[in-house]
């Protein structure tokens, strides 16, 4: 159909949000769902490699959520966070086991700038402003071959 620019973003620590860890016992991170998440990584960056030597002009950008969360969880404070177990809205063991939904009569945590996660499942608006901001402007850490500012910016 014509499409020569790709941005796409993997999958972050799927074993590490709340329900996850819930589902776990003891709050650790699941070992198994986390091996999936770094398998699409794998396999999808695989995939624009090889798509991008055989379509001409097709460009992308791929960025790592799954070490862009590792960085977070293992250095929480060096990004902004001081939770990054719990949930900041939700009920239950880490607010991870009931949904955030007003029937329900959720906890909510005082500052959610400083929780990684919102809900059981979903990184917190200060996450994604991370993500968008390192996607966007950052190096080749989490983004490559390159960011998604230098994709637009790119020629096809």
């Amino acid at each position: 159909m014509g499409a020569r620019k790709f941005g796409i973003m993997s999958v972050p620590l799927i074993g590490c949000c709340p329900f996850a860890r819930v589902d776990q016992k003891h709050g650790i991170c699941s070992e198994k769902l986390n091996d999936f998440a770094r398998t699409f990584y794998g396999m999808i960056e695989a995939l624009l490699q090889r798509l991008s030597s055989e379509l001409k002009g097709m460009k992308y950008s791929l960025g790592n959520a799954y070490d862009m969360s590792m960085k977070i969880i293992e250095n929480p404070r060096d990004s902004g966070f001081e939770n990054v177990k719990r949930a900041c809205c939700g009920n239950g063991m880490l607010n991870g086991e009931y949904p955030c939904v007003k029937f329900a009569g959720p906890q909510l945590c005082s500052n959610r700038r400083k929780y990684l996660f919102w809900d059981l499942y979903h990184p917190s608006s200060a996450a994604m402003k991370l993500a968008a901001r390192t996607l966007y402007s950052g190096d080749t850490t989490f983004v490559k071959p390159m960011n998604f500012s230098q994709l637009l910016r790119s020629d096809v």
